[in-house]
């Protein structure tokens, strides 16, 4: 049954590639304790509509620059066999880049204006893959671009916009999602190799060769593996996915050594599987994590209760306090004294929600000090529990930075 060309033209196929980043950043978000629905239904749907212009680009472009032909042994393309026309094609790509560019403003309220240039960077970097005078796909380029906006560009933006910072775990875990994403190329590459070598295309397979290509795909997903361990090592039996996924991708690659033309095409849509199927297992292995923790860190919240009180202050030093869930630092007042009215608002899992976003044992020791000060000898009243408290705090500021 012949399919819809226009659907062909978008590629489902490789969807994974791209919202496998966003489907990390929110599992990662999560684990933090920083999550936000609605910033990341954005960041999908932005995500999807980037890589439909990024395809629909590469179908208008190659045909006319004469990279693609009739009958090509690759998934069948709708503007070369005829099926649409040029015009429609190259309208489609701007309409979907326009209507990418309307979600993406919609993170403005999330994370300010600066976004902005960020949007600007990868609507150019979409079209540049396959468009201008030096096209990134045909000078070698490709790959890294993939690794930059299918990897660290999704996770981190999406992280970004639920935090307004990004850890460096996040930033491992971009990587590995981007190295994932390098993979869906290669094999699209390592297939379409002889026709991009008349063509004039000189990707990595073209360049290095078949079988560099081959290492290079099998190391790419170890090497993925290796720096998503962050998460994967926070529990014995979360190795499940990474295991799981070291499976697919091995049985993946020793089909792609042993395959042709397009024999190749099912296994391109398997390494996007691959990817898309490492996260989901990540991110469920996130939530039954927390869930599984959260009865202790409710114990340790009981310990603290929500209290508004003076307290003085005998430096020139800030005093940090929690507002919405996030630890905020007031403006220091430059005088030896002062009396600093503050809300002290420790929620529940809040002190595990530190410990597990910076992943530091100065962070988890504090995290205790603050719950021992609340019963320190010391502390007769509420006012002694509440100054050690923010003591302990402060001194947590202190490391963070």
């Amino acid at each position: 049954m012949k399919r819809n060309p226009w659907i062909e033209a978008m590629r489902p196929h490789t969807l994974p590639v791209s919202t496998a980043g966003v489907v990390v950043a929110a599992g990662m978000a999560y684990l933090h304790g920083v999550f936000q629905w609605l910033p990341v239904i954005i960041c999908f749907v932005f995500a999807s509509l980037a890589q439909i212009v990024s395809n629909f680009a590469n179908e208008y472009f190659d045909f006319v620059k004469g990279s693609d032909k009739k009958g090509r042994e690759g998934f069948r393309r709708g503007v070369t066999e005829g099926d649409i026309s040029p015009k429609s094609m190259l309208r489609a790509t701007l309409f979907t880049l326009l209507a990418a560019g309307a979600v993406g403003c919609c993170l403005i309220p999330f994370s300010g204006w600066k976004l902005i240039p960020v949007g600007i960077i990868i609507a150019v970097f979409a079209l540049a893959y396959s468009a201008g005078p030096l096209p990134l796909s045909r000078i070698g380029l490709g790959d890294i671009a993939v690794l930059v906006f299918f990897g660290l560009v999704p996770v981190c933006l999406t992280y970004y916009v639920q935090a307004n910072t990004i850890p460096r775990d996040v930033v491992l875990m971009s990587l590995a999602v981007g190295l994932m994403g390098v993979n869906v190329l290669i094999v699209n590459n390592y297939r379409d190799v002889v026709d991009d070598r008349q063509a004039g295309k000189r990707t990595t397979v073209v360049l290095f060769g078949r079988r560099s290509a081959a290492v290079a795909y099998l190391l790419f997903g170890i090497a993925g593996i290796a720096l998503s361990s962050s998460v994967w090592l926070l529990s014995t039996w979360m190795i499940i996915a990474p295991i799981i996924y070291f499976l697919l991708h091995s049985f993946t690659w020793w089909k792609i050594i042993h395959s042709e033309g397009a024999a190749l095409n099912p296994l391109l849509g398997a390494t996007a599987r691959n990817m898309l199927v490492f996260s989901l297992l990540l991110v469920a292995e996130i939530i039954a994590f927390r869930m599984a923790d959260e009865p202790t860190v409710t114990k340790l919240s009981d310990t603290i209760e929500i209290v508004e009180t003076e307290i003085s202050i005998a430096d020139d030093s800030d005093l940090p306090y929690w507002e919405n869930g996030i630890l905020e630092m007031p403006q220091p007042i430059a005088r030896p004294q002062y009396t600093h009215h503050s809300r002290i608002n420790i929620p529940p899992f809040s002190l595990k929600r530190l410990s597990k976003s910076h992943l530091s044992n100065k962070i988890s020791i504090v995290s205790r000090f603050v719950v021992v000060a609340s019963h320190s000898n010391d502390c007769n009243n509420c006012d002694g529990k509440i100054r050690s408290a923010a003591y302990a705090l402060h001194i947590l500021r202190r490391l963070i930075i």
